[in-house]
C-alpha cells in the first residue's frame, strides 16, 4: 500500500500503519485514518483518568497509524487541549504525523458563555494553539451550531475563521452539532466553504439519521467525521452518565441490550464501535481511549473485527432489541433545556 503523508520513518510502526485504513476526507488533502482519537475522553466528563497514561495512549495510537485527533475548549474547560498539548510535547510527537481539529463557540458547561462572535472565536483559536503548543490547526469546527444563531454563524463566525485560514492558523473549516438539520442549514447557506462536519451519535445501532443526509453531503464533497458510536455511552454495558439527555424509553432499550451482552460475556460498546467502523458512511470514527489497552482493543477491532460470539450477539441485538430504523434519539431535548435555562437567567433566545 501507499503510506500516508503522515508516515514518519523512525516514529511509526510501518507494519501497523500498513494495516490501517485511510480515506480522503471530502475535498481536502487530508488522507485520514479510519480510527481517530476523540479528545472528549480527556475532559473528565466520563470520569477521572491518569494524564501520564493518557499521553502514552496518544503516543501509542499515533505510532500504530492513527493520524487524527479531535478536541475542543469545551472538553473540560480546556483540560482536553491541555492534556493533549502536554502529551504531544512530552512524547516528542512529530507535527507532520497527525492532523488535529478543535472547536469554537462553546467553552465551559454554562450555556450563558456561548459566544460565536468574530472577536471571541478568533481569540479562541489563539488560546487553543497555546494550550496545544502548535503553530496551526488542520481543522477548526464551529461547535454545536444548534445553540447558535445560524445567521451569525454564516455571516460572522465562518468569515472570521476564514480570515485565520488566510493567515495560516487554520487549514480547513467545519461545523458540528447533534441535529443534522441544523448542520445542513449552515452548510447549505454559507458563502464560506464548509469542508467537514462532525456528527455524533447519528450513525449507530439505534439511529440511522445520517443516512438521509449522506447523498447531499457527498454531492458537496464534504468530509464526514463520525463521533460517539456508543451514543455517548448509551450503548455500553456501563450505561450513560446521569446527565445524558435520552429519555427513559431509550435508556431502557439500551439497558436491555447491555444486560444481554453481560449475560453473554460481551461488551456492548465493542459491538457499537464495530457497527460504526463497518458503516459505509464512516470515513473516520472518533473513539475515546484513556489507556493503551483500550486503544489496542479498538485497533484490533478495526483490523480483525468481531469474534464469532460477538457477531452472534450483535445479530441477536439487531433483530430483537435495537433497530437503527427507529431513529431513537434525543433531538430537541437539549434545545428546550437551553431555552428554559436562558430564560431563567434573563437571556431568552429569539432565534430558535
Amino acid at each position: 500500500m501507499t503510506l500516508p503523508s503522515t508516515y514518519i520513518e523512525g516514529f511509526h510502526s510501518k507494519t501497523e500503519v500498513e494495516k490501517m485504513t485511510y480515506s480522503q476526507l471530502g475535498a481536502t488533502d487530508i488522507k485520514i485514518s479510519k480510527l481517530g482519537i476523540g479528545g472528549g475522553a480527556y475532559s473528565g466528563f466520563y470520569g477521572e483518568f491518569d494524564e501520564a497514561e493518557a499521553a502514552e495512549t496518544v503516543e501509542f495510537g499515533l505510532k500504530m497509524g492513527i493520524n487524527y485527533i479531535d478536541t475542543a475548549p469545551y472538553y473540560g474547560a480546556g483540560r482536553s487541549e491541555t492534556v493533549l498539548g502536554k502529551a504531544l510535547k512530552s512524547k516528542n510527537i512529530p507535527r507532520e504525523s497527525f492532523y488535529i481539529s478543535t472547536k469554537v463557540g462553546r467553552y465551559i458547561s454554562d450555556w450563558a458563555t456561548l459566544d460565536y462572535s468574530k472577536q471571541r472565536v478568533q481569540k479562541s483559536v489563539d488560546e487553543s494553539l497555546e494550550r496545544l503548543g502548535l503553530k496551526y490547526l488542520d481543522i477548526v469546527i464551529v461547535h454545536d451550531v444548534e445553540f447558535a444563531n445560524k445567521k451569525q454563524v454564516v455571516n460572522e463566525t465562518l468569515p472570521a475563521l476564514q480570515e485565520l485560514v488566510k493567515q495560516g492558523k487554520i487549514r480547513y473549516l467545519g461545523v458540528s452539532g447533534y441535529p443534522l438539520s441544523d448542520i445542513w442549514e449552515v452548510v447549505s447557506t454559507s458563502s464560506v466553504r464548509v469542508d467537514v462536519i462532525i456528527t455524533y451519535a447519528r450513525d449507530t445501532l439505534i439511529d440511522s439519521t445520517l443516512n438521509d443526509y449522506m447523498p447531499r453531503l457527498k454531492e458537496r464533497q464534504i468530509g464526514v467525521i463520525s463521533a460517539s458510536p456508543t451514543g455517548c455511552q448509551l450503548l455500553t454495558n456501563k450505561g450513560p452518565e446521569q446527565w445524558h439527555p435520552a429519555n427513559e424509553r431509550i435508556r431502557q432499550i439500551c439497558k436491555r441490550g447491555a444486560e444481554y451482552c453481560e449475560k453473554n460475556g460481551v461488551e456492548l460498546g465493542t459491538l457499537a464501535v464495530s457497527y460504526a467502523l463497518t458503516s459505509p458512511n464512516t470515513t473516520v470514527c472518533l473513539v475515546g481511549a484513556v489507556t493503551s489497552q483500550i486503544m489496542k482493543d479498538n485497533l484490533n477491532l478495526l483490523c480483525i473485527g468481531l469474534s464469532p460470539k460477538e457477531s452472534s450477539v450483535l445479530n441477536y441485538l439487531k433483530e430483537n432489541v435495537f433497530s437503527a430504523k427507529d431513529n431513537l434519539n434525543w433531538e430537541g431535548v437539549e434545545i428546550e433545556i437551553f431555552k428554559k435555562h436562558m430564560a431563567s437567567i434573563g437571556k431568552p433566545v429569539d432565534y430558535l
